[in-house]
């Protein structure tokens, strides 16, 4: 029987490190690690239960609608914000795995209090969870750029954004789907997503670990390896230097002791122990930040990057705001005058999975379009915003559910279209590792925004505002942005067209000069023909003159 254990074992032993050496050491590692974090993308989108997110906490959690809008969903604008910036720092330290575990966590605690929790307090813990949860998907991007290789980075981003896409597309149908055949409740959509969350989290856990990154980890092999050669060096030293030492005779003063000496000696070392761990401190913060804000300064030194950057957060924080209180404005939408046709059904889930599969093929169409988006892209985006501008007030003046779906199709349809240039624009003047900052800190300054956005207008302790004033508002957020950029679109284009214009007239007037002297009559010379090709365009212009 013992025989039977230790051979089971050895197998374990050595099917496990075989795992590890095809996780560490394998040339095709990266297969694996994308085919886990896409699995991984699928499933923690894959919440069919998302779209009916305030219909159930007002129908099953008796919730009401105000203390929904201005009460609980401001707490995740919130804690986003307050997480992006640790959950930053630790994804680069940790080496991304163990934060992308952490989400999965935070999105099983979220579901967790979704389905057993009870009253307002309890959903504001809910909305706290649910924002780190979300704020850590910083992780599942940036995990791509440690664990594959640089010439697939590309092709593998593309296939961790297809998977999110299509989990959120397949649980916007099937919501719909299973509640409009009447097969289950939205508490049963909810238990759906608990599972889909908890397959998430047992991919996230079968993840390669990866030991270098960007910032704190960087030539970490490299540095281990020289650190057990300098080990080993110093421990042959240490053991011929102790060899030697023993072989010596030793003195009375050294067989004897001073515990005098033998106190200050140990404060000395104490005290030179805590200044060189200090210093270590100092120079392992300095090492692992300095190069962090040399990218800072070298990526928004840019003003073109500076540019599209700005507008990617101010636009990325009208969107959140969008999204997040638009359960709210069609709960209010539903229960006015008009919409005595519908039936009990929302059609929530139908909405959301049309919102992603045509705000993806915008997405995919556009990159297909030529243009000189350096000149032209300002125009774009302005013109984009006072569309979205124009959108939003119009969605917070209907009675009209349908054209309210149908408005909220088209501002998520636009924004992925131009998101997409922006993001385009952005990336193309970046390195891909610095991907991860630089989109970091363009959505940290969209959550601060759309923290002071929220705090003023949605907050119950602030104007309190209902969802529909709210989309004015909105709307008027938009407004603004499409002006400033309207106006910065026409003063280049304008300073474009005089430099052209300005440059055209010198280039017509050197090719005239040019082509007068090209036009002379070819004389034969003696002396220089340039004198004589003057002369005789001399002569022609006197006998001009005298006729």
């Amino acid at each position: 029987m013992v025989d039977v254990v230790r051979r089971g074992w050895a197998n374990l032993s050595c099917h496990s490190s075989a795992f590890a050496w095809y996780t560490y050491r394998h040339p095709k590692r990266w297969i694996l690690a994308t085919a886990l974090i896409c699995l991984y993308g699928f499933f923690k989108a894959m919440r069919p239960s998302e779209p009916f997110l305030t219909p159930y906490l007002i129908e099953v959690k008796n919730i009401s609608e105000g203390d929904l809008d201005n009460v609980v969903y401001p707490y995740w604008t919130y804690s986003y914000m307050v997480a992006l910036v640790p959950v930053f720092l630790f994804t680069d330290a940790l080496r991304y795995k163990p934060v992308v575990v952490f989400e999965g966590l935070t999105f099983i605690g979220t579901w967790g209090i979704l389905l057993w929790g009870e009253g307002v307090l309890q959903m504001i813990f809910m909305q706290f969870l649910y924002g780190f949860a979300t704020a850590t998907e910083i992780a599942y991007y940036a995990y791509i750029f440690a664990a594959v290789p640089r010439e697939k980075f590309q092709q593998v981003s593309s296939y961790t954004r297809s998977s999110i896409l299509t989990g959120k597309f397949i649980a916007g149908a099937l919501g719909q789907l299973l509640i409009s055949l009447k097969v289950t409740s939205y508490y049963g959509l909810n238990v759906i997503s608990m599972v889909s969350v908890f397959c998430s989290l047992f991919v996230a856990l079968a993840l390669p670990s990866v030991r270098q990154t960007l910032y704190f980890h960087r030539g970490a092999e490299e540095d281990r390896d020289k650190s057990r050669d300098e080990n080993r060096i110093s421990s042959e030293d240490s053991k011929s230097d102790d060899a030697q030492h023993a072989q010596e005779p030793r003195t009375e003063t050294e067989s004897g002791s001073n515990p005098h000496q033998e106190t200050s000696t140990s404060l000395e070392s104490s005290s030179g122990q805590c200044s060189t761990s200090c210093r270590a401190f100092r120079d392992c913060c300095w090492v692992n930040f300095a190069p962090m804000w040399s990218d800072f300064k070298n990526c928004y030194g840019d003003f073109h990057l500076l540019k599209w950057s700005l507008w990617w957060a101010f636009a990325t924080c009208g969107d959140y705001q969008v999204g997040n209180y638009i359960q709210n404005l069609w709960e209010i939408i539903f229960k006015k005058p008009g919409n005595s046709d519908l039936d009990t059904d929302l059609y929530n889930g139908a909405v959301e999975a049309i919102t992603t599969l045509t705000g993806a093929l915008s997405a995919f169409l556009i990159m297909f379009v030529q243009m000189d988006w350096r000149l032209f892209g300002e125009l774009l985006l302005g013109v984009v915003s006072l569309l979205d501008a124009a959108i939003l007030v119009a969605m917070g003046v209907t009675g009209n559910i349908w054209l309210c779906y149908v408005l909220y199709i088209v501002f998520r349809s636009s924004y992925q279209l131009v998101i997409t240039i922006a993001t385009y624009q952005i990336a193309k003047y970046l390195a891909v590792e610095r991907y991860a900052l630089v989109f970091g800190l363009n959505m940290f300054i969209a959550m601060v925004l759309g923290s002071i956005l929220t705090f003023v207008v949605v907050d119950s302790r602030t104007l309190n505002t209902p969802a529909d004033t709210q989309f004015v508002i909105y709307g008027g957020y938009f407004f603004i942005l499409g002006c400033a950029f309207c106006f910065k679109a026409v003063y280049t284009i304008t300073a474009y067209g005089w430099g052209a214009a300005w440059r055209a007239r010198r280039e017509m007037g050197r090719l005239a000069a040019g082509n007068l002297w090209q036009d002379l009559p070819v004389v034969p010379v003696e002396a220089g023909g340039v004198s004589t090709q003057y002369k005789q365009f001399q002569n022609e212009t006197e006998h001009d003159s005298d006729v």
